[in-house]
């Protein structure tokens, strides 16, 4: 079981996808802070997992291919 947030997957993907070549900036302006608290919410892919899915390539793989499809347009 893992979870990861939106911050998370930002950092990820300019570390691990963009092999540091993108910055991420924060923006946050006093109480106003444009998103809603971290909620903890947990999905669980249990029924999924039990009508057979089971994923083939990793999140930062995932990303990795979408990138390419972008940039190829393939």
């Amino acid at each position: 079981d893992s979870t990861m947030r939106i911050r998370d997957m930002a950092e990820m993907i300019a570390k691990d996808v963009a092999n540091d070549g993108i910055k991420i900036l924060y923006e946050v302006d006093g109480e106003n802070r444009g998103y809603a608290a971290d909620t903890h919410l947990r999905m669980s892919g249990e029924k999924i997992i039990k009508l057979g899915f089971e994923a083939r390539v990793s999140l930062k793989e995932t990303y990795m291919e979408m990138i390419e499809y972008l940039k190829t347009g393939i």
